[in-house]
């Protein structure tokens, strides 16, 4: 007997260490799976705000080539945005270029592109700049914005490249054939 309860104490201890580890495997298991869970609603929901903002890709809101001066435009943003002409480095034409329509009967659309340089703004400025622009010019969308940090660290002044674009129908669509009588 006095043999028997020492291996009895042992065992015992043994399925006591036994059920903790089991018991931490399982939490560590379920801590895992409470983050893959976490991660893959995250993953979900930027699909879904994919999915809700691919229909806005830009369509042609010009019926024609834009003839408008872009320079004044975009200088009228800035003043509307609060900032001066000084901000304003350049404005320089980029390429106007047919864009494949979906169906040979349908209108013949062109892509026209500029790219905007500011200098020395504040992320606040970039920010204000854009919703002026937004606001008075929508056919133009801002599809590139490249940022140069300037000065030293504590300053938040930064050169700003804009490529702008804007969609327009180059040509209407050609009438459907009649067919004689």
């Amino acid at each position: 007997m006095n043999v028997g309860l020492p291996m009895l104490r042992l065992a015992a201890l043994v399925a006591i260490l036994g059920a903790c580890v089991a018991g931490w495997r399982s939490a560590s298991a379920s801590a895992s799976a409470r983050l893959a869970r976490t991660q893959a609603e995250g993953v979900a929901e930027r699909l879904m705000e994919i999915q809700r903002l691919r229909p806005q890709r830009q369509t042609a809101l010009l019926a024609s080539r834009p003839t408008e001066s872009i320079s004044a435009s975009v200088r009228s943003a800035l003043a509307a945005a609060g900032m001066g002409d000084s901000t304003l480095r350049a404005v320089s034409s980029g390429a106007d270029e047919p864009v494949h329509p979906a169906t040979d009967d349908g209108p013949v659309y062109h892509r026209q592109s500029v790219a905007v340089n500011l200098v020395q703004i504040t992320p606040r400025q970039l920010g204000q700049f854009l919703a002026a622009w937004r606001a008075s010019e929508p056919a133009w969308i801002v599809v590139r914005i490249d940022l140069t940090h300037q000065g030293s660290e504590s300053d938040s002044a930064y050169d700003a490249r804009l490529s702008l674009a804007t969609t327009y129908i180059a040509s209407p669509a050609s009438p459907p054939a009649t067919q004689p009588q």
